[in-house]
């Protein structure tokens, strides 16, 4: 059996707005010019440090790297790790994006306002970020090429 990488709903009990990966959602809007601009240039500081976006492997390498060096620093001496979460994470979501037809929405739910992945289709939301900064702040290391490919796989008619 497969490492449970995130819970998926059956949605047969929930309203439409709970079939989600995140949990249920109040609002589900698209991204402005500018929030579109702010995805593209964030991944793009990935590249320009060398980081494949585009290859699983890569990225893995690249978050491993920074995780295990965030956490071997004394705990004061940590910086704020929202910046890389966040660069990896949308540089994991747009990988999944193109591969599963998912498309960048900001989703507000009980936890706040969040870039999101989503599809109308089988209404499925995927929160990219989260997933990274849940399993950074579990040390979880060798971690991202598997999430990555599972997330595919279990997207309904990820390819199309």
């Amino acid at each position: 059996m497969g490492v449970p990488w995130f819970k998926k709903s059956s949605g047969q009990d929930q309203p439409p707005a709970e079939r989600v990966f995140g949990g249920p959602v109040s609002s589900i809007e698209p991204l402005r010019d500018d929030e579109v601009a702010w995805v593209r240039s964030t991944i793009a500081e990935l590249v320009e440090q060398g980081v494949r976006t585009d290859d699983l492997d890569d990225l893995g390498r690249y978050y491993d790297e920074m995780v295990a060096g965030w956490h071997r620093l004394k705990e004061s001496d940590r910086p704020d790790p929202d910046a890389v979460i966040r660069r990896i994470g949308l540089a994991l979501g747009q990988y999944v994006a193109d591969r599963t037809g998912l498309e960048w929405r900001v989703a507000i739910d009980d936890q706040g306002t969040e870039i999101a992945l989503y599809r109308e289709r089988g209404e499925v939301l995927v929160h990219p970020t989260r997933l990274v900064a849940t399993r950074w702040v579990a040390r979880e290391e060798r971690v991202l090429p598997g999430l990555g490919r599972a997330l595919i796989e279990s997207i309904p008619d990820a390819t199309g």
